[in-house]
């Protein structure tokens, strides 16, 4: 009997978890993510981390691959955090302050 199937969408840091569950998991990446939204821009984040614009746009790129998502809507005036993005940084922050 054919029908419909219900589908949950997981929720961003669930799903991120388990594409890399077994592999090692870049912290760094994450830790990029979460200052950016803590600092609101890409400018910001390069002061205070020493690191160049392709450096972390091509880590922010890659979290948003693996989150198979948009992470943050960018801009000249800053950045906006999206819902998946919000969820992740949730996450990022709190596994973060349990891997110091």
């Amino acid at each position: 009997m054919g029908g419909y199937r219900a589908y949950k969408q997981e929720e961003p840091v669930q799903t991120f978890q388990k594409k890399h569950v077994g592999g090692k998991m870049d912290l760094k990446k994450l830790g990029y993510f979460v200052t950016l939204v803590e600092e609101g821009n890409f400018s910001r984040v390069m002061k205070a981390l020493y690191i160049t614009q392709p450096r972390l746009s091509w880590n922010v790129k890659e979290l948003e691959e693996m989150m198979g998502t948009q992470l943050v809507k960018r801009s000249t005036t800053g950045i906006e955090i999206t819902e998946a993005g919000n969820a992740l940084y949730t996450g990022a922050k709190t596994l973060l302050m349990d891997a110091r």
